[in-house]
């Protein structure tokens, strides 16, 4: 009997191509294939907030949650949401820019 058992027996071998790939285009299909691909976006908007409006802005609003494009953003007072409401445009344009992407949608400042 030969060492191989039953796969001694099989008179055709499947023939699996392999494709090289470097070990960052390895990553991006596996996070695109686990369907992560949209909560790294997202994340990194969340990294990218505080260069994006500053520090003094940032002290004063945070970022509550992101989901589905849409940004909501947490600002304790009025006239800082006022403010913010005003440069929302510009806000959402230098942070999709950032992370190199239309990612956020729109931008909604609550209490």
């Amino acid at each position: 009997m030969n060492q191989l058992g039953p796969l001694a027996n099989q008179s055709k071998v499947e023939d699996r191509s392999c494709e090289l790939l470097s070990v960052g285009d390895g990553i991006r299909r596996a996070i695109t294939a686990l369907g992560l691909d949209r909560k790294l976006r997202e994340h990194r908007v969340e990294v990218v907030w505080k260069d994006v409006v500053g520090e003094t802005i940032s002290a004063e609003a945070r970022i509550d949650r992101f989901q589905q494009g849409e940004l909501v953003v947490a600002v304790e007072h009025d006239a800082w949401r006022h403010r913010l409401y005003l440069e929302k445009d510009t806000i959402l344009k230098k942070l999709n820019q950032s992370v190199g992407e239309n990612v956020v949608r729109s931008i909604r400042f609550r209490k």
